[in-house]
């Protein structure tokens, strides 16, 4: 009995210690990204997107700069998460998006690969308009056949797929530099109406 008991406890330990969520360098306990992947998603990309927004986008020079940067909404996934940011300094502002996936290297130990998407404030509203009269003028075509129609354009070098009809509920799949995520529909109209709310407050 002792023999077995030992063999589970070993097996369970060897089954954690190669299931991680993320290998990423970051000041959270890596059990957390269990939890919920939607928080996780949020509270990392929060913490990644800084980064990628002061070297990428803003640039970095003498003296100091000052930006606001929070997260709109996360898809219950964890897969997708968008962030509003603003810097009055350099006159920028805008959206990004942080795609997450996981990969399995040559052991077999799962990662998380992200990349982040920039999208000028104009670049951003373009978008939103760009889905929702797409989506509108093929909703009857989306909702004749939810399960085997599909929509599809392009958005710089991104790829758009409308599916399972075109309404309050259906998601929007997104295709990316190697990522393949769900832009759930509640995840992206909050994204649109919280987006446009903050910017008409500037």
């Amino acid at each position: 009995m002792k023999k077995l008991l030992l063999l589970i406890i070993v097996i369970t330990l060897y089954n954690i210690s190669f299931t991680q969520v993320s290998s990423a360098n970051y000041s959270k306990p890596f059990l957390s990204g269990f939890f919920t992947a939607k928080g996780y998603s949020k509270e990392i990309s929060v913490f990644r997107a800084k980064s990628f927004l002061i070297t990428d986008i803003l640039g970095v020079s003498d003296g100091f700069g000052r930006f606001e940067l929070e997260a709109l909404a996360a898809s219950g996934s964890g897969e997708l998460t968008s962030l509003i940011y603003n810097c009055p300094d350099k006159n920028k502002s805008g959206m990004i998006l942080g795609f997450y996936n996981d990969y399995w290297n040559d052991n077999g130990v799962i990662y998380q690969g992200y990349k982040f998407k920039n999208f000028t404030e104009e670049k951003a509203l373009e978008l939103f308009n760009t889905i929702d009269s797409i989506g509108d003028a093929n909703s009857e075509y989306l909702k004749a056949s939810p399960n085997s129609a599909n929509i599809f354009f392009s958005f710089e070098d991104l790829t758009f797929m409308f599916y399972g009809g075109w309404g309050p509920l259906s998601p929007i799949r997104i295709f990316w530099n190697g990522f393949d995520v769900d832009w759930e529909a509640v995840a992206y109209n909050r994204t649109e109406s919280r987006f446009k709310e903050k910017i008409s407050k500037k």
